[in-house]
């Protein structure tokens, strides 16, 4: 019996707080218990068969190690779920400033359409899947909201008549949350998330997002309002780096202003990528833990309390043959920022895949094996694997372990 390769530990007087990355568990082991684990006498520990549930304790490091790789080939090469990204058409009414996608007129056709469900049903009865995953994205998913109805009818269509499981989530700027459009979104198969972006407050915000003739703030917050009180699943990102950090905490404040937001927004932080003013995966890191501590000064337990960040069979679901990304004239892709770039492109809903040899792959570095973090990371994303290891580590594992105490045990 060994302890874990993943433990990040910490001492708090005669108590050791331990957070296991490859499981999710933290547990608090005190007094003498704290000796036991510390000497290797894991035998004394009264509680040794819950710690061994929990990963903190595993019976070989090997065997540990190979649970991870077999669950990592497994999620690569077999699935019984199909996870797909659509986007009806890359059109969008706001012109962020740091947008990876180029500006493209393409909107689904009806032929495009027909041929993408029809590709969509021989991939399902090809491969067995059980259970069809929807993220409906673009451009703006919502530009044409009877065009996404239409598709999304289809979809549910096909599912239904060959009695797979169908859930959905959609990415939307969030100007475009009608009463109309929500009763939409409330009448999905399964909505799991809706994610808006916010970047500040106001003036901030509308900077950074511009909406031509409006603020894009305000018709947001009025959204979110009415998405709220009709308690869809809206999942808050705000979008951090050096020219809005010192705006995060102000809009916090305006979001905890509003009813039942607090109680009901799940909110989190993600990284600016690509822009002269982004954080570096490293830097970005200490900057969402400060964030977090933002979020929790003001009132937004719900969000805090999803702050431990979960494992992953592997480090991009891009990388798995049952994850695919259906651009609006038919195109493939395995990942969603690299839509429209052909050097990506792996094939066409006609054709089918005929990229054998992906251009996103795995890209894992040997170093990252012996890290505590590795079964949260995996080496970041794959395609930006040749930025510098330190800049693209995505977790510090002492800044980890001292946030879940402050943010989460210590509540």
């Amino acid at each position: 019996m060994e302890k874990s390769k993943y433990n990040i530990e910490k001492e708090r007087g005669n108590e050791i707080l331990i957070y296991n990355t490859y499981t999710g568990a933290v547990i608090s082991l005190e007094d003498e218990n704290v000796t036991y684990y510390k000497n290797g006498e894991y035998e004394k520990i009264p509680e040794t068969e819950q710690l061994l549930d929990f990963g903190i304790l595993v019976e070989s490091l090997d065997q540990e190690m190979k649970e991870i790789d077999e669950r990592k080939t497994k999620y690569i090469d077999s699935s019984t779920q199909l996870y797909l990204t659509i986007l009806p058409t890359t059109l969008c009414n706001l012109r962020c400033v740091y947008c990876f996608e180029s500006i493209r007129n393409i909107t689904m056709t009806e032929d495009v359409v027909c041929d993408m469900i029809d590709f969509v049903k021989r991939t399902l009865i090809e491969n067995n899947y059980k259970e069809l995953n929807v993220n409906w994205f673009g451009g703006e998913p919502l530009f044409y909201p009877q065009l996404l109805k239409k598709v999304y009818n289809r979809i549910h269509d096909l599912t239904m008549e060959m009695g797979v499981h169908l859930s959905n989530s959609i990415i939307t700027n969030g100007t475009f949350l009608s009463s109309n459009n929500i009763k939409f979104l409330k009448e999905m198969e399964n909505l799991t998330y809706i994610q808006i972006t916010l970047d500040g407050c106001k003036e901030v915000h509308d900077k950074r997002r511009p909406l031509i003739g409006s603020s894009s703030y305000t018709m947001i917050m009025e959204n979110l309002d009415l998405c709220v009180k009709e308690e869809l699943p809206i999942s808050i990102r705000i979008n951090v780096d050096k020219d809005n950090v010192e705006y995060v905490a102000q809009l916090i404040n305006e979001l905890g202003n509003h009813k039942d937001f607090k109680e009901k927004l799940s909110v989190y932080f993600g990284r600016v990528v690509g822009s002269q003013a982004s954080y570096t995966s490293y830097e970005f890191s200490k900057i969402r833990s400060k964030c977090y501590k933002i979020l929790k000064q003001y009132g937004f337990t719900h969000a805090v309390a999803n702050y431990i960040p979960t494992s992953t069979a592997i480090q991009c679901g891009g990388l798995a043959k049952h994850s695919l990304v259906i651009d609006a004239n038919g195109d493939l892709y395995t990942c969603w920022e690299v839509v429209g770039d052909p050097e990506y492109k792996i094939g066409t809903i006609y054709e089918g895949i005929n990229q054998v040899d992906w251009k996103l792959k795995c890209t894992e570095k040997e170093e990252c094996l012996k890290c505590k973090v590795y079964p949260i990371c995996h080496s970041g994303c794959p395609k930006h694997y040749n930025d510098p290891l330190k800049n693209n580590c995505m977790y510090i594992p002492e800044l980890l372990i001292d946030d879940i105490e402050r943010l989460i045990v210590d509540d």
